[in-house]
């Protein structure tokens, strides 16, 4: 029996929703065309080789056949007003890779994994979101656990052409949710990957660090600030400061082939099907320990009391403490064997020796000596084992999401708990609501730090003042929605004098409750300066499609807005300052000193007057005489 998955949007111009052709699975929100469109990818329905439709739920038609398609956005306006509708296209997985560090022999699968963990996120680094496929192999599942059936794509946008198949290459068996973060802020986004065994046998998280053009002149500049002088990794050249969008169509992750078959000393995963290099770092959760492992609410060996509305673990990443490095939030189970899970906050330390690390629930670390050398990062929960602590004194349930969230929106993270309720008979002494019944949580970031933050929000290119299309003076004033896929990066020079530099995309993943943030949050550490540079990009189809600016204050936010999308050079931002925490401390502080300025200037005042009358009576009584 086939199930389609029936899409409807929810439009503020007609007053009833409108339906879209349907879908197998959940679906991507990207923009494969760039023209700030939003689009859609998935897989539908075929039939008849080819013939598609929008009645899944006719028994008269067989449908005999699947493949992957992009929902194409064809708004337009007839007799003024907006019609909404999609042109389903299916794409074209008949091409070759175009990377030389793309598994040999390997053509993209008409099959996508499910659940599926896409992408639309900027890989080589020219500010425009690329599209990431996860896709498996006819034969197999992801539950075999001796030979890898699931695959990540990543097709390269290009203005003109779109998504363009760049690499394939097979995930480790047992690959979860793929997510994306700036690990080591280095200016390129990484790839972290849970590996979720049978029967919670050795569970790992990996992080897969992105091999791309460093910044000019930054901790990572191992090519010495030269544009044409490759590195250890067979990098070439850097990325000035005034061109951070700059394209490296030779990036490669550490769990790509290597057409160079080099051996640079890696950590050894424990997995014969693995070749590990110098840039992964691996946390383990033996099955042996009493510990506790990776918590997947959407594994029914993990909650077989779930509801079907849990989602697959997600590792998510926000920079808690605003030092620069983005922190880990994961769910884990507090001992071995137990069938729920409770969150855990990892911060983001540097990389040690193996074991050197702080341990939390007896993973082991492993860092290859080069990836020390390199200044890897790894993540840490000893030094808020209280906050954990707190985390992990609700009532426990299978998490539907724990994630990062600016509740305040005073530039710190908080966290945000959604788990459904387990049954009575689990917890007996727990009182609650009933079982199945969502509980949402907050818990409000406390961290007393004197660290700078930057959030970023990209509008989706509407006109935001007086336009020649537009009213003239509009009220409300239009900031339009948050655009998927809108690339950020800032550089710094922090106390020390080095050049630190940070990446971002905004709301990159939206399957499975991915749950990213609305805006991104940076955190600049402590500085005494202002932002050197910040470079803002998004999909368009023209040569030119982000702009820089420079010297902007820290702890603050800036909402950039791309009008109009044909000339960068007018592209607007607006600047909000935050106060500081010690405002009213300033205004004390500044009263009271006007306050004694005030009295000295009166006694003075006072004291130069009597002066002045003793003066002239002296000057009085000579007279008289």
């Amino acid at each position: 029996m086939c199930y389609a998955v029936v899409l409807s949007i929810v439009w503020c111009a007609v007053p009833e929703p409108v339906i879209v052709p349907p879908s197998i699975d959940h679906v991507l929100v990207c923009d494969v065309n760039n023209d700030l469109h939003l689009d859609l990818f998935g897989v539908r329905y075929v039939h008849d080789a080819g013939n598609s439709t929008s009645r899944p739920d006719d028994p008269s038609i067989d449908f005999d056949a699947t493949e992957r398609a992009y929902w194409i956005n064809v708004l337009t306006t007839i007799d003024g007003v907006n019609q909404l509708a999609f042109d389903v296209v299916a794409q074209n997985i008949n091409s070759s890779p175009s990377s030389r560090y793309s598994q040999p022999e390997l053509t993209p699968s008409p099959t996508l994994a499910s659940p599926q963990s896409h992408a639309w996120v900027d890989l080589d680094g020219d500010c425009m979101a690329d599209l990431v496929v996860t896709s498996q192999s006819q034969s197999g599942t992801d539950a075999d656990s001796t030979a890898s059936t699931k695959f990540i794509e990543i097709w390269i946008n290009h203005w003109r052409d779109g998504p363009t198949l760049h690499s394939i290459n097979p995930l480790p068996a047992g690959s979860g949710q793929l997510s994306f973060a700036d690990v080591d802020s280095d200016g390129n986004m990484d790839l972290i990957v849970p590996i979720l065994t049978p029967n919670h046998a050795n569970n790992e998280i990996r992080i897969y660090y992105n091999r791309a053009k460093q910044l000019c002149g930054s901790l990572y500049d191992f090519a010495g600030g030269e544009s044409n002088k490759p590195d250890a990794d067979g990098i070439i050249g850097c990325r000035p400061e005034m061109d951070l969008c700059q394209s490296d169509p030779n990036f490669f992750f550490d769990f790509m082939h290597d057409p160079r078959q080099n051996d640079d000393g890696g950590a050894t995963s424990g997995s014969a099907s693995d070749t590990d290099s110098s840039g992964l770092v691996i946390y383990r959760f033996p099955a042996s320990t009493t510990g506790g492992h990776l918590f997947d609410p959407y594994n029914p060996q993990s909650a077989p009391w779930q509801s079907i509305e849990a989602s697959p673990l997600t590792l998510r990443f926000g920079d808690i403490n605003l030092d620069g490095w983005p922190d880990l939030l994961v769910t884990l189970t507090p001992v071995d064997g137990a069938n729920y899970g409770v969150a855990n906050l990892w911060l983001n330390v540097p990389c040690q020796s193996s074991g050197g690390a702080a341990q939390t629930m007896k993973e082991s670390v492993v860092c290859s000596p080069r990836a020390r050398a390199r200044g890897r990062r790894v993540f840490s929960a000893s030094s808020v084992s209280q906050a954990n602590k707190l985390l992990s004194s609700t009532a426990p349930g299978a998490f539907a999401g724990a994630t990062f969230f600016d509740i305040g929106d005073d530039g710190y993270l908080d966290v945000l708990l959604t788990s459904i309720q387990p049954p009575r008979n689990l917890f007996p002494t727990r009182h609650g609501p009933e079982p199945g019944t969502h509980v949402s949580r907050a818990f409000i970031n406390g961290f007393d730090t004197d660290a700078y933050f930057l959030t970023t929000l990209s509008s989706n290119g509407v006109c935001p003042a007086w336009c020649d299309t537009e009213p003239k003076f509009p009220n409300p004033k239009p900031y339009g929605v948050n655009m998927v896929g809108a690339t950020f990066k800032y550089v710094l020079t922090d106390l020390g004098g080095v050049k630190r530099i940070g990446v971002g995309c905004q709301l990159v993943q939206s399957s499975y409750l991915s749950l990213p943030s609305p805006s991104s949050t940076f955190g600049l550490g402590r500085s005494n300066t202002f932002i050197d540079t910040f470079a803002y990009g998004l999909a368009l189809n023209r040569t030119t499609h982000w702009r820089s600016w420079l010297s902007l204050v820290p702890n603050a936010q800036i909402i950039v807005f791309p009008y109009p999308p044909s000339n960068p050079d007018e592209w607007t931002a607006e600047l909000f300052v935050a106060p500081s925490q010690q405002l009213v401390w300033v205004v004390i502080s500044w009263a009271a000193t006007l306050t004694i300025i005030a009295l000295i200037i009166g006694y003075l005042h006072l004291k130069e007057k009597r002066e002045d009358e003793k003066e002239k009576r002296k000057h009085e009584l000579l007279f008289t005489f």
